[in-house]
C-alpha cells in the first residue's frame, strides 16, 4: 500500500479501504453540530444507501506519503476509512493550478465526497464550487480556515492560524523579550502562513515583528540557515518564529552556530524535535493536532453522506493551537511514538 503522488496521477489511483478508532476524535476542539439536511451547500440530497463510499483527499504537497506531517494527517484519514467500511484515495501537488485540476478529476470520476487542503483558496475555489454542484460534499482542512466559507465547503477542519500566531506572540511577550521577531514564511502563496505571522504581529509587544521569505515555493535547510544567520548577523533579533518543524530545526541550527541570543519557536511536532524542546534550542511548538485534521473530515463526510447529518458551516472543527513546551514533552512524545509506530508499518515501501 502507498499513497499516490502526482506523478501517480495519470496513470492510476489505487483504491484504499483503511480506519478510524472513533475515540482517536475526542483530542480535537470544535462543534460539530448538525442542521437539517436541506440547508446543505451542496446541491443534492446525500446518500443513504449502504453502498460503499469513495472518498478522497487532496492536499498540496507532491508526495503526501514522505512528508511528515501529511503522513500523519494521512494516517488519520486511512484509519477513519477503514473504520466507517470505506474507499479513500489520497493525492496532492504542491502546484494549486494541478490540486485543482486533481479535484476536476476526481469530480469526473464521480468521487462521493471529497476532503481538500485550502493553502490557495482563489484557485480551488472554481473546481470546490463545481463539486458542489455535482453534488459532491466537500470539507476543507489544514490552511484556509479563514477562506472556506467563501466557497461550497460543508466545513472546514483546522486550526485558526491567526489564533495560533497570536497565541506565540502573546508567549513571547510573557517571556519578556526585548527585540525584533523574524517570521520565517518558508513557503510562497501560502495564506495560512501568512495568517500565522499576522497573529504573531497582533501579540507580540517586544518589538517588531520582520517577516523573511525566500523567493523559492519552499526553503530547503540550507536557505533557513543562510536566511536567519544573515538576519542574527545585523542584530535586533530577539525571537524566531518559523512556520513548520524543518525551518525550526535548521533556525535552531542558525542560532546556535552563531551563538546568538535568540529564542526559536516552531509549529507542529514530530520525535526528533523532542530533544530540543527538552533542552530549550526550540523554546515551544504550536501543534495543530493533524491527525484530527486526517480523521474528523472522513468521519463527518461519512456520516453526511450515509445519515444526512450536516456540520454547521459557520463554525470550522478547531483541532490547534496546542502548545507544546518542556512541561508536557514527556507525555507528547509517548503519544506521538504510537502515531509513529503506526506510521511505520503503514507506510513501510
Amino acid at each position: 500500500m502507498r499513497i499516490l503522488s502526482s506523478r501517480d496521477w495519470a496513470f492510476s489511483l489505487t483504491l484504499v479501504a483503511l480506519s478510524i478508532v472513533a475515540a482517536a476524535c475526542t483530542g480535537g476542539e470544535g462543534s460539530t453540530e448538525t442542521v437539517p439536511p436541506e440547508e446543505s451547500t451542496t446541491s443534492s440530497l446525500p446518500l443513504t444507501s449502504e453502498s460503499r463510499l469513495r472518498l478522497a483527499l487532496v492536499v498540496h504537497v507532491d508526495e503526501p506519503d514522505f512528508s511528515g506531517f501529511w503522513m500523519v494527517v494521512s494516517l488519520g484519514a486511512l484509519e477513519a476509512a477503514e473504520a466507517n467500511d470505506v474507499d479513500l484515495e489520497i493525492v496532492g501537488d504542491a502546484d494549486p493550478d494541478v490540486q485543482a485540476r486533481i479535484v476536476d478529476t476526481l469530480i469526473a470520476g464521480d468521487v462521493d465526497g471529497l476532503i481538500v487542503s485550502l493553502a490557495a483558496p482563489e484557485t480551488l475555489k472554481p473546481a470546490l464550487d463545481r463539486a458542489a454542484a455535482a453534488g459532491i460534499p466537500v470539507v476543507t482542512i489544514n490552511s484556509g480556515i479563514e477562506h472556506y466559507r467563501e466557497t461550497s465547503a460543508l466545513t472546514h477542519v483546522g486550526q485558526d492560524e491567526f489564533t495560533a500566531g497570536r497565541a506565540v506572540g502573546e508567549r513571547l511577550t510573557a517571556m519578556g523579550l526585548e527585540g525584533d521577531a523574524l517570521c520565517v514564511v518558508q513557503e510562497s502563496n501560502n495564506a495560512g502562513l501568512e495568517a500565522r505571522c499576522d497573529g504573531v504581529e497582533a501579540a507580540y509587544r517586544g518589538g517588531a515583528v520582520v517577516r523573511a521569505r525566500e523567493s523559492v515555493d519552499m526553503m530547503s535547510q540550507a536557505d533557513t540557515v543562510a536566511l536567519v544567520s544573515g538576519r542574527l548577523e545585523s542584530g535586533g533579533i530577539a525571537a524566531v518564529v518559523t512556520l513548520d518543524l524543518f525551518t525550526g530545526w535548521a533556525a535552531a541550527d542558525a542560532v546556535i552556530a552563531a551563538r546568538a541570543d535568540a529564542v526559536v519557536t516552531t509549529f507542529d511536532t514530530w520525535p526528533e524535535a523532542f530533544d530540543r524542546i527538552r533542552n530549550g534550542e526550540i523554546a515551544f511548538t504550536i501543534d495543530q493536532q493533524p491527525y484530527l485534521q486526517g480523521s474528523i473530515p472522513v468521519q463527518l463526510l461519512v456520516d453526511y453522506l450515509r445519515n444526512g447529518s450536516t456540520p454547521d458551516s459557520a463554525q470550522p472543527v478547531e483541532t490547534g493551537p496546542f502548545v507544546i513546551d518542556a512541561t508536557n514533552i514527556d507525555e507528547v512524545a509517548q503519544e506521538t511514538k504510537e502515531i509513529d509506530d503506526r506510521i511505520g508499518v503503514r507506510f513501510a515501501s
